[in-house]
């Protein structure tokens, strides 16, 4: 592959092949919808265990405090009082049993795809094809599951107003299963595109391929509307800003980080590997080696006016204003009204040891 061709471009034309040719579509299809199916009657059953548990203990408490008259009898109030802690206790036992198994379901679920899959595949196994195909499978199972803990539930038309608040309720319900099944699933695919490594260890459609799936990944353990910006979901868990989801997130992005430095390697001027390592510093908040990335792409592409603008912002952001002037001059002469917009960054960068507020104390 030469430095003019985009490595992206051929990962995709690649993905498309093997996705076309490796699993028969009927069975790719229908065992994808199949997998589907069960994880959502699983999710929901959990879901369904959770409110009936909170709904009986509602409704034993409520009793209690509307019968109160008749529970001074020391043997009624004695009945109500085991009745209620022998829900709780039940609870808490099933509920610490479920939540052992409910890991091993998953994985047994992932296993039943990936069999089903590897049993109408006609190709050799260990071959590159038959760990390409697969590959495509599970990252087309993991991209279905975008946004899908917002759908487990519905209402009428005539229920619209509702719509909201019940949507909210099945993210808050169902987001961390979505997002463990996701995270499985996406590092099966990982697995897999290793295993191509392995056998060539320098096809740089794998390492593309390995880069892009591990950009994928760290994606989920961003806030899905910080992440996406386009994103559907009305809301989403503060769980996202832990201390665990930022390591994996860094995890996931440096592994993706060394697989785009693998390709630059042998393709130093493909502009995807320094589009995709700018948009990984952005989101590591490194904008200073987000600027290195765009000055490169700028090089590659110096006609590129979203290219331009964007390092201006940054400039501007980071308080290179000088340099920011320079790309506003540069913009103006071909773009007035993007020009307008970048100088409205001016002065963007904050000293926050010397604010107002500061002096004013």
């Amino acid at each position: 592959m030469s430095s003019q061709d985009s490595i992206f471009q051929s990962q995709q034309e690649s993905d498309r092949r093997f996705a076309d040719n490796s699993i028969h579509a009927k069975t790719r299809k229908s065992s994808a919808e199949h997998f589907l199916l069960k994880f959502h009657s699983l999710t929901r059953f959990y879901a369904l265990f959770h409110i009936a548990f909170i709904v009986a203990l509602f409704l034993q408490v409520l009793s209690m405090l509307l019968f109160f008259s008749l529970l001074t009898k020391s043997t009624w109030s004695a009945i109500a009082i085991a009745a209620f802690f022998l829900t709780l206790f039940s609870y808490f036992v099933l509920h610490f049993y479920f939540q052992a198994k409910k890991p091993q379901q998953f994985l047994e679920l992932r296993h039943e795809f990936n069999d089903k899959c590897i049993g109408h595949l006609p190709l050799e196994k260990g071959s590159i094809d038959y760990h390409l195909s697969l590959m495509n499978a599970f990252l087309e199972i993991a991209h279905a599951l975008n946004d899908k803990e917002a759908t487990f539930y519905s209402l009428s038309p005539s229920f619209k107003t509702l719509s909201p608040l019940l949507e909210k309720f099945s993210i808050w319900v169902h987001w961390k299963d979505v997002h463990k099944m996701k995270e499985l699933l996406l590092l099966s695919s990982i697995n897999e595109t290793v295993a191509v490594v392995k056998i060539r260890p320098t096809n740089l459609e794998a390492h593309a391929s390995l880069a892009s799936i591990y950009l994928t990944l760290s994606k989920i353990y961003l806030d899905p509307r910080k992440a996406n910006p386009e994103s559907p979901l009305l809301w989403t868990s503060p769980e996202y800003a832990s201390k665990s989801m930022q390591e994996k997130f860094h995890s996931a992005s440096d592994r993706a980080i060394e697989e785009l430095k693998i390709l630059n390697e042998y393709a130093p001027n493909d502009p995807w590997i320094h589009a995709e390592l700018a948009q990984i510093y952005h989101d590591k908040e490194l904008p200073e080696l987000e600027i290195n990335e765009y000055e490169t792409l700028l090089k590659i592409r110096p006609a590129d006016q979203e290219v331009l603008y964007r390092l201006g912002v940054l400039y501007f952001e980071q308080g290179h204003n000088s340099q920011g002037l320079k790309v506003y001059e540069q913009l103006k002469a071909a773009d007035e009204e993007a020009a307008e917009s970048l100088i409205s960054h001016y002065d963007s960068f904050q000293f926050h040891e010397l604010s107002i507020e500061s002096l004013s104390n």
